[in-house]
């Protein structure tokens, strides 16, 4: 999953389009190179209420990229994911890191960049 605040509210940010639109990139880049689906949305929504979340805190810091992307562990390995798995798993994340560096890079000249943790 790609997930984007808010973690503790049901309503979502003033920038829910923006978000909407990279975490569906995100994916994308993820599915170009290996064919996995993820699924993305705002996180009350699409897992479950959580409050503290990190996530909720550098977003209302004014970082506006902000997600977090669960891995494809479908719940069998949890954070002890099997050697084999380890590569595909890395590759994906990168391909999905790439993507928001792109993003972020491609803005128009004379637009508001922004803020990133990066």
């Amino acid at each position: 999953m790609v997930l984007y605040p808010w973690s503790g509210k049901s309503t979502p940010t003033e920038l829910k389009a923006t978000h909407n639109v990279t975490a569906s990139g995100l994916c994308q880049a993820i599915y170009k190179h290996s064919k996995k689906k993820y699924k993305y949305g705002h996180t009350y929504h699409v897992v479950y209420p959580a409050s503290g979340s990190a996530m909720d805190w550098i977003y209302d810091t004014g970082i506006v990229h902000t997600y977090v992307i669960e891995g494809q562990d479908k719940g069998y390995y949890g954070f002890l994911m099997p050697p084999e798995q380890i590569e595909d798993a890395g590759m994906e994340m990168l391909a999905a890191v790439k993507y928001l560096a792109n993003t972020l890079n491609d803005q128009k000249p004379g637009e508001s960049k922004s803020k990133s943790w990066f």
